[in-house]
C-alpha cells in the first residue's frame, strides 16, 4: 500500500537525483565512470525499507514540493506521518574532482 501511495503522489512529478552506472563488471572505478560511452542514467526519488521511507532531490524547493506531495497523499490513503521519528540529512553535492 505504502509504494502505491508513492506512485499515486508523484504520478505528475519528477522529483529525485540522478545516478549514472555501468553494468560492465568493473565496480567502484571511478576512472572508468568518466568516460561516457555505456554509461546509464536513472533518477531515484525515494527508497522503502519496511514502513521507512526516505525521499531524495536536489534543491531545497524540490524537497519542500516532495514532501507536500507526500503528505497530501498519506492523508488521501489514510497514512499519519509521524513527526518525531522524521528527520532531515541534508548532503551537500561532492566537489568537483
Amino acid at each position: 500500500m505504502f509504494s502505491a501511495m508513492l506512485m499515486d503522489a508523484y504520478r505528475d512529478e519528477q522529483p529525485g537525483i540522478r545516478i549514472a552506472y555501468k553494468t560492465d563488471g568493473h565496480l567502484l572505478n571511478s576512472r572508468r565512470m568518466q568516460a561516457s560511452t555505456r554509461v546509464s542514467t536513472s533518477t531515484v526519488r525515494d527508497l522503502l525499507f519496511a514502513d521507512d521511507c526516505a525521499l531524495y532531490t536536489v534543491t531545497e524547493e524540490d524537497i519542500q514540493r516532495s514532501m507536500d506531495l507526500f503528505a497530501a497523499d498519506c492523508a488521501d490513503f489514510g497514512l499519519t506521518i509521524s513527526t518525531a521519528k522524521t528527520v532531515v540529512m541534508p548532503q551537500p553535492p561532492l566537489s568537483a574532482e
